[in-house]
């Protein structure tokens, strides 16, 4: 059997959808490295988020989730779980500061056999 896009596609017959259950959160960190919660949660099945959107002091914030994907396929790991620092650069009243924010990622979807 042939994996494809998240189908199966027996040697014979019509496709069948298989379960990609996944699973996103993004946790805010403080500057210890301790939870203060969720940011962003995602589950279902199909085709997982590649990206995660937060609001930014001046614009938004992206997180792109594709290399963390790829990551997993490579590896063939069904857990992945990482530290992320967004930083953002505003200038107000003629000063300019840097924001930081932590998160913890965490990514989770089976492997298929």
């Amino acid at each position: 059997m042939k994996k494809l896009l998240g189908w199966l596609f027996p040697l014979q017959g019509a496709p069948v959808k298989t379960s990609l259950f996944y699973q996103v959160e993004l946790l805010s960190l403080d500057r210890d490295g301790r939870s203060l919660g969720s940011k962003f949660h995602a589950e279902g099945d199909g085709e997982p988020p590649q990206w995660i959107t937060l609001d930014g002091f001046s614009q938004d914030q992206c997180i792109d989730l594709r290399p963390y994907w790829e990551q997993m396929r490579r590896q063939g790991l069904e857990d992945l779980t990482t530290d992320v620092t967004i930083r953002e650069t505003i200038i107000k009243f003629g000063a300019t500061r840097q924001l930081v924010d932590d998160y913890r990622l965490i990514l989770r979807r089976p492997i298929l056999p």
